[in-house]
């Protein structure tokens, strides 16, 4: 008989909850979700750069690399003009900064995108459900 896998079996549980999650959210919630995740793995990335934990660190800002790109797809240019273009203008300047900081171990550049990052979640979350 096999052992019993605990940890496995709740990883792919946690996966499916999240997909399920992801299935019956809105557009405001999946961003939520993207910045949610993205402030996880700056916090990771941050952590592991203190403990010269090199994959870790490569791992988290590689994701939070993935996730600016997922939010930039996001914007909606017709819709957001000048907004959605400041927002591509700085996830981009985050991205370069997020790339930096992985060549050089910066941790201050990781605590300056998380910084950034918090600005921005706190304002969308902020949003009023009705205007969502």
């Amino acid at each position: 008989m096999q052992n019993f896998n605990y940890g496995k079996v709740a990883q792919h549980y946690q996966q499916a909850d999240i997909y399920g999650s992801v299935e019956s959210a809105d557009r405001h919630a999946l961003v939520s979700m993207l910045f949610n995740g993205l402030t996880s793995n700056l916090l990771k990335g941050i952590s592991a750069l203190e403990h010269n934990d090199v994959s870790v660190k490569v791992a988290a800002i590689n994701k939070s690399l993935d996730i600016l790109d997922a939010l930039r797809s996001a914007l909606d240019f017709d819709k957001g003009g000048e907004l959605a273009t400041h927002l591509d203008q700085l996830y981009e300047y985050m991205q370069r900064t997020l790339v930096s900081a992985n060549k050089d171990s910066n941790n201050q550049a990781l605590l300056e995108v998380s910084g950034l990052i918090d600005d921005i979640k706190q304002a969308w979350f902020a949003i009023p459900e009705s205007d969502r």
